[in-house]
């Protein structure tokens, strides 16, 4: 057994051998009371051997997650990852901000520092609001029960990945990779772990619109998100958007209209068209609409380059149609008022009376 001769507390380094496995294997049926496979629990355990946790401590600690293309793949629970880091004695400061403003919890930074050998290696990981926001985790309810503690596990995380990824083996939280479970809650609501199904789910298809096929026509574009919506949660159909999620809708869909003056009404015209008008936003729409409006794979609320053209198209057909309807309507009125409107000389109808009587009515029809 090796152990590490630079950390103030010595932690000892256990080596995987057959005898360890046999262990392993013996103790992973009795790890249904987990929710675990006996695979899953065997996994469970040789990882947390090898990160210096007993068995049983791996069981509650080491979570394996059914991942994309089948298969599993072990992480570690927040708490484990700094218990292991203290343990280990390897860094030379730690400081935790929590940073919160009239909405309540809106983010956590995670300082570390770590001196190895002359060379002193620092980081400070921060995941904001913003971050959940884009990430699509603010509608999660461990994210709404317990915010803060969910901003500390993502902060931590990538801090100890960054300056401790031999402590941890770089491994990360049960949430960052999780495609399918419920996360379960402490009764102190402290913690937040995640047990995996004891099936695996086919392989889900991804929700991003795929920009190679863009630009949309306003038809296709319709059709594209409500199937991202019907993907979503039913608590994401059934729950209203959050505020910030609706100001960056509004702000996104606004910017498409930039630099008109009625950037805003038209922005507004188009959502009504998109989504459910007599409703407030919901969730599963608000998720539907930012990954339409944002450009994938960037950290920063960037607009992406072809839903400006799409939301034009949009207001576009918009207005035809409710063009149409107007001269349809214009028609049904001008039958009715005047069956035998007057004549120009020459024989020909006179119109032109009537259709200014009929757009001054169509347009106080609009206005009440």
């Amino acid at each position: 057994m090796d152990t590490n001769d630079k950390a103030i507390v010595k932690v000892t380094k256990q080596q995987i051998t057959s005898d360890v496995v046999n262990l392993a294997k013996q103790i992973a049926p009795l790890a249904t009371m987990y929710g675990l496979k006996p695979e899953q629990a065997t996994i469970a355990m040789l990882t947390g051997w090898e990160l210096g946790l007993g068995m049983m401590a791996a069981l509650n600690y080491v979570d394996v997650i059914p991942v994309k293309g089948g298969g599993f793949r072990p992480s570690l629970r927040a708490q484990a990852m700094l218990a292991l880091i203290n343990s280990s004695g390897v860094l030379d400061a730690v400081d935790v901000t929590d940073h919160a403003d009239d909405k309540g919890p809106s983010g956590c930074s995670v300082y570390m520092r770590r001196i190895i050998g002359r060379t002193t290696v620092e980081h400070t990981e921060s995941f904001m609001r913003e971050d959940a926001l884009r990430a699509g985790l603010l509608g999660k309810s461990n994210w709404q029960n317990y915010p803060a503690a969910m901003y500390y596990n993502r902060a931590l995380s990538g801090a100890a990945r960054r300056i401790c990824p031999d402590v941890i083996m770089g491994l990360y939280t049960p949430e960052e990779i999780a495609l399918e479970g419920e996360w379960t809650e402490s009764p102190d609501g402290a913690i937040v772990g995640f047990s995996p199904p004891l099936k695996q789910e086919p392989e889900r298809p991804s929700t991003q619109i795929k920009s190679s096929f863009r630009p949309y026509p306003p038809a296709e574009l319709r059709v594209k998100l409500v199937s991202i919506i019907v993907k979503r949660s039913q608590m994401e159909k059934e729950a209203f958007a959050l505020p910030e999620q609706c100001d960056l809708v509004s702000e996104k869909l606004t910017e498409c209209f930039s630099p008109d003056d009625d950037a805003a009404e038209k922005a507004f015209t188009v959502l009504c068209w998109l989504t459910d008008p007599d409703s407030r936003l919901k969730m599963a729409e608000s998720h539907a609409l930012l990954n339409w409006l944002l450009k994938p794979g960037t950290d920063t609320f960037e607009l992406h380059e072809h839903a400006p053209a799409e939301a034009r198209a949009v207001l576009a057909m918009v207005y035809e149609t409710l063009q149409q309807e107007t001269d349809a309507a214009r028609e049904v009125f001008l039958r009715d008022s005047d069956p035998n409107p007057p004549e120009r000389e020459g024989g020909k109808q006179d119109f032109s009376d009537a259709i200014a009587v009929a757009d001054a009515e169509m347009e106080k029809r609009r206005n009440d």
